[in-house]
């Protein structure tokens, strides 16, 4: 799964902060930053991570404070946010499967023109204006393709379905995997009371976590 630009730089600012965030006895920040600070640090322009550093205040996983001795920094449980659940929530309720829409997903079918009720109609391909068209898509009233490469119309449809599946599994698998990690995994900090000695203990799954909550 390819992620967005903005969610890139949303994950690369949690991480910046988590890891210089506490000092070695976890007491108080290191240093103050800002969002000049941080993409100067993380080699990213300056416009871009303000606006990530909006959503990531919104979200609730860094504490963004205006004035002369304002900045950024995590907030409280930012440390214990997990992985899959900040990139849900920056790249948005996108979906993975626009492309393998098929005419059935559409919010609207095409209407009937008035002289051919229940004719189909024949569209042309789409092409570029430096190309003619090479070929024709024959389409019924309401848009659906009236043969395709021999099958029926159900039987394409019922192909793209199965895709369709086993995409939604697949991102499904991606983000469960996501959910086991933690900010504090990536950053390398270990919960409070506890050394560079102490096994780190098994990550589970955790409780699912809808696109509106906060980790």
């Amino acid at each position: 799964m390819q992620l967005t630009r903005f969610t890139d730089l949303g994950l690369r600012v949690i991480i910046y902060l988590a890891a210089d965030q506490l000092t070695d006895d976890g007491t108080r920040p290191r240093r103050r930053h800002t969002s000049s600070s941080v993409a100067k640090a993380i080699d990213a322009s300056a416009t871009h991570v303000a606006k990530v550093v909006s959503r990531l205040a919104e979200i609730g996983v860094i504490r963004s404070t205006r004035g002369r001795t304002g900045g950024v920094r995590l907030a409280e449980g930012g440390l214990d946010f997990r992985i899959g659940t900040l990139i849900r929530q920056l790249e948005g309720d996108s979906r993975l499967l626009d492309s393998f829409r098929t005419p059935d997903h559409d919010d609207a079918a095409a209407p009937a023109t008035a002289d051919g009720a229940g004719a189909p109609t024949t569209t042309p391909a789409r092409t570029t204006d430096a190309e003619p068209p090479v070929h024709t898509v024959v389409t019924g009233p309401d848009g659906t393709p009236a043969d395709a490469g021999g099958e029926s119309p159900a039987a394409w449809r019922e192909h793209c379905d199965k895709l369709s599946t086993a995409l939604v599994e697949a991102q499904s698998a991606f983000f469960a995997a996501l959910d086991t990690i933690r900010v504090r995994d990536i950053a390398g900090v270990r919960p409070p009371g506890t050394s560079a000695s102490t096994p780190s203990p098994v990550r589970g799954p955790g409780p699912t976590v809808p696109l509106d909550a906060g980790h």
